[in-house]
């Protein structure tokens, strides 16, 4: 493909297939040597904040799978109804929806704080 150097020539025209791995492309480890060599300094540049959204995402999404486990895992179950006076004792809260103090990191320059979330709140 032509961000590998290469492009498939016919009749004159020029024809790009960025899907397709040319047999003479880059190899992951020339890559690899490549970014992080000095020549490639300003794509690392534009690279860093793609990673920096993707850890942010794959990390939003293991909190959220994690969350919503422990949710199911720890939630008491409601206690049986009596059958002559039906449901006499109150719903068990939520624990997803119970406010919980849970540090929060600094931002502005400003020190930690403590912030009342539930773990909804949290994991979004």
């Amino acid at each position: 493909n032509n961000a590998a150097g290469a492009v498939s020539t016919q009749d004159g025209a020029a024809f790009v297939d960025l899907d397709a791995v040319p047999d003479d492309g880059l190899s992951f480890a020339d890559g690899l040597k490549f970014l992080l060599s000095d020549k490639a300094e300003s794509l690392r540049n534009l690279l860093e904040s793609e990673v920096d959204n993707i850890v942010d995402i794959v990390t939003r999404q293991i909190i959220r799978q994690g969350v919503n486990e422990a949710v199911i895992a720890l939630s008491p179950p409601r206690p049986p109804s009596l059958p002559i006076f039906g449901d006499i004792f109150p719903a068990t809260p939520k624990l997803d929806e119970v406010p919980l103090p849970i540090l929060l990191p600094p931002t502005n320059g400003n020190t930690a704080s403590v912030g009342m979330l539930t773990l909804k709140e949290f994991s979004n």
